[in-house]
């Protein structure tokens, strides 16, 4: 495992590339909790989930359609929550109500929050969680490292390789948000910089990558 240090500087750095991206609606660089254990995570709804998050100050980057996205670098859990609810961003809130200034945002917080509950509920919102987990790996069943899509299901979508916030992040732009992936495909120090990022991510130990795990699809 890369040092907690890495990982936190990697987060000042993927903040500043969502920036750049015209994706981040704002960086916590401090969130109040690292993130909710599983047990907690069942007993939620989707949309209380992302509320519990939001409400908590539980999240590293809120993005512009209010996605919530949180780094738990000591148990090397990641996890993206799309925003449930179809409503107006946080910043067009601010505007709305008259605030032009980012370091308004904390006055009308507890508003926002209420004006999200009244919102109408999206029919498909999405969450997507990486964890790297030596404790629970169970050859042929639950990989080392892995992708959870969805909440509260089984599907764990094995990793060859060892997943770092930075390479976590450049997933999600990809995968999540390609209008903007489009941008970073037009950077030639961008493409430069994530090619150095894939070719730096080390493969997982040979002990966790068995005969039973070779079976199934894993991800290169």
């Amino acid at each position: 495992m890369k040092s907690k240090a890495k990982y936190l500087t990697q987060i000042h750095d993927m903040a500043k590339f969502l920036k750049s991206m015209d994706l981040l609606e704002e960086f916590n660089p401090n969130p109040e909790k690292l993130g909710l254990n599983l047990a907690e995570i069942r007993k939620l709804s989707f949309e209380k989930l992302w509320k519990t998050h939001f409400a908590g100050n539980c999240y590293h980057f809120h993005l512009l359609d209010g996605a919530l996205i949180n780094f738990n670098v000591e148990s090397q859990s990641f996890s993206y929550f799309g925003n449930p609810f179809d409503c107006m961003t946080f910043t067009d809130f601010l505007h709305e109500h008259g605030y032009m200034d980012d370091s308004d945002k904390y006055v009308l917080g507890p508003d926002y929050e209420q004006y999200v509950s009244e919102c109408a509920i999206k029919e498909f919102p999405f969450a997507i969680r990486y964890d790297y987990d030596e404790t629970s790996y169970n050859e042929g069943l639950h990989p080392v490292s892995h992708l959870h899509l969805g909440i509260n299901n089984s599907t764990r979508i094995g990793i060859k390789k060892l997943i770092d916030p930075e390479a976590f992040i450049y997933f999600i732009v990809r995968q999540l948000y390609p209008e903007y992936w489009q941008k970073v495909l037009q950077d030639s120090k961008q493409i430069s910089r994530i090619e150095k990022a894939k070719s730096a991510m080390p493969a997982i130990e040979n002990k966790y990558y068995n005969k039973k795990d070779q079976i199934e699809l894993y991800l290169e």
